[in-house]
């Protein structure tokens, strides 16, 4: 419930948002669209209007997954808002849980903006799906005064540390450094990416192919009810899965897809997943 609390996907929050706790506007300017000044001004409004003093952090996902389908922010944001949170003493956070450990292309998704962050979420790829396990980095400028106070980070669950998730995701993190897969990724993505571009100009309900790395997504036409869904199901019925993400002007469209394969995926898995997928959208198409 409390990263729900920060979470700005409205789908999720709708059944929850009478017992979510509250919190200052979310952000709310088009990331391909204005430019970068009016994102910073409105950050700017936003912290005057709570108050910096009544904000501890700024938590941001590099590039918006699920809540935006791979929506990639331009050149300098993150640069720009990290310096606004110093300027207010406010914590700037990443959620890198999607786009951590090489999804983008890159060890963090923050640093395609050459940036970092002073609390970071990582999950997902740091356990490859093998074993659960989640972490989180602070900096020591974050942690040392809670070594130098209580001593004590009060959080956790029951398996917290378990050696087993522990050592495979050192074997993960091992593979891909070993394998070199970060450069697979870019290569592939390549690749990846100019072939949903040829679908994107095929289907004239295909508004938008974007995403950094393995982490890609394509917006449809919120006007074409059901679509997301029966894409989503013809791409399962041959073989394919793609993941449903939200999007729009207010992120309430449910006309994303996220295409996500793994970082070994080859040269041939990828022009057969471009296939695939290509020919579940022509089949819908053919239905409408």
């Amino acid at each position: 419930m409390g990263a729900l609390g920060v979470s700005g996907h409205p789908l999720r929050r709708r059944q929850f948002e009478e017992v979510l706790w509250s919190s200052p506007d979310k952000l709310k300017k088009d990331l391909e669209k204005d430019p970068l000044e009016q994102h910073l001004v409105e950050l700017e409004s936003i912290i005057r209007q709570a108050g910096a003093e009544n904000i501890a952090g700024l938590l941001l996902e590099p590039v918006i997954g699920a809540a935006g389908t791979a929506l990639v922010p331009p050149a300098g944001y993150y640069q720009a808002v990290k310096q606004i949170c110093r300027k207010h003493e406010i914590l700037f956070m990443a959620d890198e849980v999607m786009t951590g450990l090489g999804r983008t292309g890159s060890t963090f998704g923050l640093d395609h903006w050459e940036t970092t962050a002073d609390i970071v979420t990582l999950g997902k790829s740091l356990g490859a799906g093998y074993a659960p396990i989640a972490a989180t980095l602070l900096t020591d400028e974050v942690l040392g005064p809670i070594r130098e106070g209580s001593g004590v980070i009060m959080s956790g669950h029951t398996y917290s540390g378990h050696p087993l998730s522990c050592a495979t995701a050192f074997q993960v993190l091992t593979i891909i450094e070993q394998d070199n897969l970060l450069e697979n990724v870019r290569r592939m993505s390549d690749l990846l990416m100019q072939g949903l571009a040829r679908i994107r100009g095929k289907f004239d309900f295909v508004q938008t192919v974007r995403g950094k790395g393995l982490l890609l997504g394509m917006e449809l036409d919120p006007a074409v009810p059901g679509l997301q869904g029966k894409i989503i199901d013809r791409c399962f019925e041959n073989g394919l899965l793609v993941y449903p993400a939200v999007g729009g002007k207010e992120g309430k469209d449910e006309n994303g897809l996220l295409i996500a394969p793994p970082y070994v995926i080859s040269k041939s898995e990828t022009e057969q997943l471009l296939e695939l997928f290509g020919t579940s959208i022509s089949q819908v198409a053919q239905s409408l």
